[in-house]
């Protein structure tokens, strides 16, 4: 495989590096970490973001995407890096849509995929409940996922969910209750502001917004 990139590759990256140099923001970085408590991030450099078609990579075309891939988007995310860019790009649309492409449903997908494209909608992967530097073998998954009469319960905690204060919907990662499922694990879509779910904002040390969450028997429909 060449890790040389193609022409296109190349104008791509000269675009999203002009972009990510003429918006480097130091002050509002500054001020960002100063406000643990309030996640937010710039809506209108984001909707620039959005105009330029990035949050639409990876997505097939059917989905509302421009159909490229992550090669493509990790330039773009590179250059954000370089430059320190604050974006809902690696938790929206790496992370959320990622999975939601790879593991959700077609009517999962198009309820969602083509509204992540378009930067109408938000969201996060939960998964952590540990340490980052913890292996996931000696940070076992404890949330849990219950199958009741009226559907699943969601018990349990996340720490670190990342942009997890502005998102739309959660992927969360959770293990199955009586379950003979192989792998014992499911991923569940768990929408913001419903009864059962709280959000506590906090911040990393580079800036990073993140929220840790929890989930006092909250009842969901259905589970992937």
């Amino acid at each position: 495989m060449s890790l040389l990139l193609t022409v296109e590759q190349l104008l791509l990256k000269e675009s999203a590096a002009g972009f990510a140099q003429d918006r480097r923001d130091m002050r509002a970085l500054r001020t960002r970490r100063a406000n643990a408590g309030s996640p937010h991030f710039d809506h209108n450099l984001w909707r620039e973001m959005v105009s330029l078609g990035w949050a639409a990579v990876p997505f097939e075309e059917e989905f509302g995407g421009l159909g490229l891939g992550y090669a493509e988007l990790g330039i773009i995310m590179e250059e954000l890096g370089r430059h320190l860019v604050m974006s809902p790009m690696l938790s929206s649309v790496v992370m959320y849509g990622g999975l939601v492409s790879l593991a959700g449903s077609e009517q999962q997908k198009a309820d969602r995929l083509p509204a992540i494209a378009a930067g109408e909608r938000l969201g996060s992967f939960a998964y952590l409940e540990s340490a980052r530097h913890t292996g996931i073998g000696d940070s076992p998954i404890t949330t849990t996922l219950e199958k009741t009469a009226v559907g699943y319960r969601l018990s349990g905690s996340k720490q670190c969910v990342l942009d997890g204060g502005v998102a739309d919907e959660f992927v969360v990662l959770a293990r199955n209750v009586g379950d003979d499922d192989a792998k014992g694990m499911s991923l569940v879509l768990v929408p913001a502001g419903v009864e059962g779910l709280k959000v506590s904002n906090n911040l990393l040390i580079d800036g990073r917004s993140v929220t840790n969450i929890s989930f006092d028997a909250l009842v969901i429909e259905s589970h992937w």
